[in-house]
């Protein structure tokens, strides 16, 4: 979808001997090597890591691990087609994605752990659920704010008629429970309209969303077709800043939060407060389609060019539990979601059968824009394409969560016959 750039570190991983290289595009390049993997070292994830077969070209689909940046330090990510990166945590499976740069292990949900080792696809999801359900801006926040204030849009819209319709207008407009209805309307034909059209200007009408109402700016009648200009005025954030508080959640952490609540509440001591990435930053390269000022109806780009790291933009965006240093200090839980910067950089768009697939669509959390009245989310196909899909469309969830180094593996080779297994205290 996007190509990543800079120096970036690939790593092969063969009896405890890293080889670093060169990655830029799709090219490796050789340089120095060093061991690293010593008796002392962690000793879950060196074992992860030595079972990695070392690679010393990316020809054969299996590239082992790139070292990339996060906001910790250096991350681990397994890159490529990759089999043996399976591990059994509270009853359920797991795919190992990164060693993170605070030394806990970045995990995605495989399903519900079974001796026998067979899944289906339905089987790498909890459920289904909208990403987030908001009409404007904040509906690609992972948690958003709520402005009550009025908010026309800086956008003038165009609604087009083939037919001479009526539509129902009016001077003014009212509210209930920030949902807006005419006050007194006439029913008017466009024609009537068009010829009338300064008696219509700054006269309002309603679209099928009551969480907003239309203001007219303007009627044209060209090609046999009728075009109503409007501004939209609705109830919302009047900046960035008020949209993005971390007030209310989105309707994938309220799922998240009931699943993890059932699930994994008991085995939190074993959890790290790994943050997060829901990164809202805009996009100052876009084009001039989007106006960019990232709060209520405005279109706005939030999917960058390019990815140089796995750290997330703003500190406001990072979700954490406790950390305030790292994090927003925001969540309920030690739960979330895959970012695009880790599908990127695992190399999914460049793997047949990579091990972020599982032929099952899903939400990331990480934003693509908001344009025509929608938000749109960065999203895994069921064919493992880095795409992207409004937020109010129900998607598979697959959790992730952050292991702590801390516990001893019991048995495992990581393959999906014999996960990896650990001790539970």
């Amino acid at each position: 979808m996007k190509k990543l750039f800079g120096f970036i570190l690939l790593l092969a991983i063969g009896g405890g001997i890293y080889y670093f290289y060169f990655y830029e595009k799709k090219d490796i390049y050789y340089g120095n090597y060093e061991t690293v993997c010593e008796d002392d070292f962690d000793h879950l994830m060196c074992t992860v890591m030595k079972n990695y077969d070392a690679k010393k070209n990316c020809e054969e689909e299996k590239c082992s691990v790139l070292k990339v940046l996060d906001d910790h330090g250096d991350s681990y990510i397994n890159y490529g087609k990759v089999d043996d990166n399976y591990l059994v945590f509270a009853n359920y499976l797991w795919k190992i994605i990164r060693l993170n740069g605070n030394n806990s292990l970045r995990l995605i949900y495989a399903g519900v752990y079974n001796e026998e080792g067979t899944y289906t696809a339905e089987d790498s999801v909890i459920g289904y659920s909208p990403y987030n359900l908001a009409f404007d801006n904040t509906s690609i926040g992972y948690m958003y704010g709520r402005g009550d204030d009025l908010v026309k849009s800086f956008t003038i819209y165009n609604k087009n008629f083939k037919t001479n319709n009526k539509i129902a207008i009016s001077k003014t407009y009212a509210m209930d429970n920030n949902l807006f209805s005419l006050v007194e309307p006439e029913e008017v034909t466009l024609a009537e309209m068009y010829d009338n059209r300064v008696q219509y200007i700054g006269k309002y009408f309603m679209s099928e969303d009551t969480h907003m109402v239309n203001q007219i700016s303007d009627i044209v009648y060209e090609n046999d077709i009728y075009t109503i200009k409007y501004y939209i005025i609705t109830i919302g954030a009047t900046n960035p800043s008020m949209a993005w508080q971390n007030d209310n959640d989105s309707e994938i952490k309220q799922y998240l939060d009931r699943w993890y609540q059932e699930n994994l509440l008991e085995y939190e001591q074993y959890l790290s407060d790994a943050l997060f990435c829901n990164d809202r930053s805009i996009n100052e390269k876009a084009s001039d389609k989007y106006s960019n000022r990232a709060y209520a109806l405005e279109t706005t780009l939030y999917y960058k060019d390019e990815y140089i790291d796995l750290k997330c933009s703003n500190l406001n965006d990072a979700y954490t539990l406790e950390d305030k240093v790292y994090g927003n200090h925001a969540l309920t839980y030690k739960i979330g979601l895959l970012n695009v910067q880790e599908a990127l950089f695992s190399g999914i768009e460049e793997t047949k059968n990579h091990y972020l697939t599982s032929g099952i669509t899903y939400f990331t959390m990480t934003p693509f824009e908001y344009r025509n009245l929608t938000g749109k989310m960065i999203t895994i196909s069921d064919k493992g394409k880095v795409i992207n899909q409004a937020s109010k469309t129900s998607l598979g969830i697959r959790p992730v969560i952050n292991l702590k180094l801390t516990s001893k593996l019991t048995g495992g080779d990581g393959t999906i016959k014999n996960p990896y297994k650990i001790e539970m205290q």
